[in-house]
């Protein structure tokens, strides 16, 4: 026996082993919650980082995924850690949002935010908006840009839903989100159409006030 080479394979594992713990450390405390490439890294590294831990350990290693994804040794390990996915355990996978929020409690989110609109309560809006909605927006704007456009129209005499929609996103912010669409109409002929949606991020799976826009359906002043 080579001990020469002994003591160099276990130096080696010791290093593999030393650095898969560290990327997961790195992932958990810096990346809980990655963008779709910086999954797809994380994922391709801890596959390499196995590989090289795999080309250390004495023995032979013989992978059957499918009967058409066969693979022996160091390759070998590194397709079951790739296709594993490790860094599932310490990080939410940007692809899976196949959690599903109550939609029956989004409709009340939507009520009351509607109802602060029709009242002018912009102030008290804002202060609900998403987290991702507040670094998007700042607070100033978006008084300014109420106070500049729906404001001007005042307290309509009816708002009836109209329709509502739902969509799902990759990207950030990912999660969730459902819209719901108001027919406004005003004392001088006025007619809007106001449109809250609403966020549920995989963290808290809860709704929250996301954005507000309206269209100008009949403006008679103009």
């Amino acid at each position: 026996m080579d001990l020469r080479n002994l003591s160099i394979e276990k130096a080696a594992l010791f290093l593999f082993g030393v650095v898969f713990l560290t990327a997961m450390l790195v992932i958990v405390v810096n990346y809980p919650y990655p963008s779709p490439a910086q999954w797809q890294v994380f994922s391709l590294t801890l596959a390499l980082i196995a590989a090289g831990i795999g080309a250390s350990l004495p023995g032979a290693l013989h992978i059957k995924i499918t009967p058409w994804i066969r693979a022996g040794g160091a390759i070998g390990l590194f397709v079951l850690v790739y296709l594993v996915k490790p860094a599932s355990v310490v990080s939410h996978n940007p692809e899976d949002l196949s959690f599903q929020p109550n939609t029956s409690l989004a409709l009340p989110v939507a009520r009351k935010m509607i109802n602060e609109i029709k009242n002018g309560e912009f102030e008290t809006l804002y202060r609900s908006f998403s987290e991702a909605t507040k670094e998007a927006v700042p607070e100033s704007e978006f008084m300014e840009l109420s106070r500049n456009t729906r404001q001007q129209f005042g307290s309509p005499t009816s708002t009836t839903l109209w329709r509502t929609d739902t969509s799902i996103s990759y990207q950030p912010p990912r999660g969730h989100f459902r819209h719901y669409t108001y027919l406004s109409k005003f004392p001088n002929g006025a007619e809007l159409q106001e449109t809250v949606s609403l966020y549920a991020k995989p963290e808290s799976k809860k709704w929250e006030p996301f954005t507000y826009n309206f269209n100008v359906l009949k403006n008679p002043s103009n």
